[in-house]
């Protein structure tokens, strides 16, 4: 039985602990993350082995769940014409007279504000492209920059409204 209702046995996980987990689902066993265990969806036992974190995680409890989590702050970097390095360090030439969602609130990230950074090339010609146009949301506010505005950055507040 899962969550009060019926489920085959093959679709059970394991009890360790005390605690329930889901087939094929991780946990660290220690706290410093040098044991990973996953359950066995056919034995239904939890299988363990030595581990750690990778650079530039630290381990750690992030919304109640022990882990290897990402060290201090993120960065993301959108330049030139136009290159793209990701939070993980991957690098990407993105062409095409297109808007692209740079990133966004992760609910798996913690506690933090919503928000998006959207960012819009601009195709000057088939081996010229540039970034024309950023426009970042964040705690009500529309902050936008753009090629065509010298010198100016445009910041909107905006109202959410929700019905209930």
């Amino acid at each position: 039985m899962f969550g009060g209702e019926c489920v085959p046995h093959s679709k059970c996980g394991c009890l360790h602990q005390g605690s329930y987990y889901l087939p094929k689902e991780n946990l660290w066993v220690d706290e410093q993350c040098q044991e990973k265990c996953v359950c066995q969806p056919k034995s239904k036992k939890i299988m363990c082995a030595q581990s750690h974190c990778q650079n530039g995680e630290v381990c750690k409890v992030l919304n109640g769940v022990l882990g290897c989590h990402m060290d201090g702050s993120g960065v993301c970097i959108a330049r030139g014409d136009p290159h793209y390095t990701t939070f993980d360090g991957r690098n990407f030439d993105v062409y095409g007279n297109c808007s692209y969602l740079l990133t966004s609130h992760c609910p798996t990230w913690g506690d933090m504000e919503d928000f998006t950074v959207e960012v819009q090339n601009q195709m000057k010609d088939a081996t010229n492209v540039s970034i024309r146009h950023v426009k970042m949301v964040v705690s009500g506010y529309s902050i936008e920059m753009s090629n065509d505005w010298r010198n100016k950055v445009e910041v909107r507040l905006f109202f959410l409204l929700q019905y209930l």
